[in-house]
């Protein structure tokens, strides 16, 4: 038993190995502003995580139409429309449809035409979005196949 003692106090004394330059200014760095490598490493992760999130975030708005539906809402000119088709594409975001529209545009003062676009419906409000509807919608003057659902509206 004497002997693990005294091999235990001569392990203590052994001078730990340097460590290579590079880390030692990494460490210096980190102390200087306050930060041990553990906190640092946190932070790289957290803003990871949240850049992804937001890249994730803009892909189901587009997917939805939700990201087009804001920008007209800002830019685009206000319309009556009339639902031709309606068909499921397939997407489900929290349990609601996203639903692809086939629509008769009709703008004040200028010529009909169809258009195509897409949205996440509420499972409530199906019934509103059937072939034949009438729907107030926003297009885009330049780019008038732009159609998308006056938010306002729904």
């Amino acid at each position: 038993m004497p002997y693990l003692l005294r091999r235990v106090k001569s392990q203590s004394q052994v001078p730990s190995p340097k460590l290579p330059r590079r880390r030692v200014i990494a460490r210096t760095r980190f102390k200087e502003i306050g930060m041990s490598v553990g906190k640092a490493t946190m932070v790289v992760v957290m803003i990871s995580v949240l850049s992804s999130c937001s890249v994730i975030t803009r892909k189901i708005d587009r997917m939805t139409g939700y990201r087009q539906a804001q920008e007209l809402e800002k830019t685009g000119q206000t319309a009556e429309a009339t639902i031709l088709e309606i068909r499921d594409s397939g997407i489900t975001v929290n349990n609601d449809p996203v639903v692809d529209f086939v629509l008769e545009v009709r703008p004040e003062g200028k010529e009909a035409y169809k258009a195509k676009t897409r949205m996440r419906i509420s499972r409530i409000e199906i019934p509103q979005f059937q072939p034949g509807a009438l729907v107030q919608v926003n297009y885009d003057p330049n780019n008038p196949a732009r159609v998308s659902f006056n938010l306002n509206n729904h």
